[in-house]
């Protein structure tokens, strides 16, 4: 079984998980601003946060580090910064299990359970069972929950963690007796129903900042948000300004005499500002060429070769629905060809999307950088071209069992 991600064992619970100390654990050019720090020892948050903060503003599009950022932000029971923090982190492409169920935690205690819910679907090949599971059923979709865990439990290496989840999630779903008894297999029947009576507690609708506090070991804080500086627009200003002001050749373009008979034209020609649009540095969708190419090359059943996976999730039902909800919001990616196939990873069934189409690697990556930049997650990956050949077309009729 997958080793947890994200969920640390909280003094007030028994939901048990892998810490989040230690937030830069993946190394990064600009790292060394936190790397020693321990954002679980007590007193040392506040000096966290701040080196945290510092280290983004030195570098602000290192994705490791915004996702560090966002760990910080949780572990201080700032729940809007960490979501937004999260949110520049995948942009730049981090998706790991981490980073996802960090947004997925934040999303929850913000009252976005249905972004937090499509965002789990999305990534539930990326992400550890047990957390899975748990994190779903703090959407508030507890079936989902109880159909992961149950399995989870049943496995003859299961954890008392997988348990104590699985006892968490039927609390959530209102199955105290069911509760009770799943807990005891882990703590003393006194202990076990002491603990589901502080889950009743927070079961009640609307305690999603609480369920998600608890469940971490941290209290909610008023949040004033992300500074300013450290947002990634913001961060990526400066560069656009550099670039922007760079074409002074337009003063040689009109001489000192016509300057001075047309001044207006002095102020006006400065191409500089319509040139803003480099601003689509930030968020790729701008770019205008990159629309437009994509219809020239639709549906092509071999091609480079390369394919944007979009998501992975529980059934094919759930391909089609993410399918009907991604077109109609990005509907840029119906010039493609959707596919779709089954695959097992773990003893777990996966039903992939993704689109095919693409003339080059660079051209999936660009697409997938456009769709980053609106908020989805998404990667590119290599599929072989009988593979390709035999998934759906992009009307997903029918779903291959054949992985790639």
């Amino acid at each position: 079984m997958k080793r947890s991600a994200f969920f640390k064992f909280a003094a007030s619970s028994f939901i048990l998980g892998a810490t989040m100390a230690g937030c830069a654990t993946t190394s990064s050019p600009g790292s060394r601003g936190i790397a020693a720090l321990n954002v679980d020892q007590p007193g040392k948050l506040s000096k966290t946060v701040a080196s945290a903060e510092a280290a983004v503003a030195a570098s602000p599009n290192d994705a490791h580090l915004r996702a560090a950022l966002g760990q910080v932000y949780l572990n201080e029971g700032r729940f809007a910064s960490a979501e937004t923090s999260f949110e520049g982190a995948i942009s730049l492409g981090q998706t790991d299990a981490r980073t996802v169920i960090g947004l997925a935690m934040s999303r929850i205690a913000g009252g976005r359970s249905d972004a937090a819910h499509d965002l789990l679907q999305q990534n539930m090949d990326v992400v550890p069972a047990a957390d899975y599971g748990l994190a779903m059923a703090l959407t508030g979709d507890t079936d989902e929950g109880l159909r992961i865990l149950w399995a989870e439990a049943r496995q003859p290496d299961a954890t008392a963690k997988v348990r104590q989840n699985l006892a968490y999630t039927l609390a959530l779903a209102g199955r105290w007796k069911e509760s009770k008894l799943v807990a005891s297999q882990d703590l003393s029947p006194a202990d076990a129903g002491k603990r589901v009576t502080e889950w009743a507690v927070l079961a009640r609708p609307g305690a999603h900042a609480q369920q998600v506090a608890q469940l971490i070991g941290v209290t909610p804080q008023a949040d004033p948000g992300l500074p300013v500086a450290l947002a990634l627009n913001a961060a990526a200003e400066p560069a656009t300004v550099q670039m922007v002001s760079a074409p002074e050749l337009t003063p040689p373009a009109y001489s000192p005499e016509p300057a001075a008979e047309n001044e207006n034209f002095a102020e006006v020609t400065p191409a500089a500002e319509p040139a803003r649009p480099a601003l689509a540095m930030i968020q790729p969708v701008s770019i205008p060429a990159a629309m437009p190419a994509p219809k020239k090359m639709p549906y092509r059943a071999g091609g480079s070769g390369y394919a944007v996976q979009l998501g992975a999730f529980s059934s094919a039902g759930a391909v089609d629905q993410a399918w009907r909800k991604l077109s109609s919001r990005y509907q840029n990616i119906r010039s493609f060809t959707s596919i779709a196939n089954r695959t097992q990873v773990k003893g777990r069934t996966f039903h992939r999307l993704a689109l095919s189409g693409f003339e080059s690697r660079a051209d999936a990556e660009r697409l997938c950088g456009q769709l980053r930049a609106k908020g989805s997650v998404c990667f590119v990956r290599s599929i072989n071209g009988a593979a390709a050949t035999q998934w759906v077309s992009r009307d997903l009729k029918q779903i291959a069992s054949r992985g790639t």
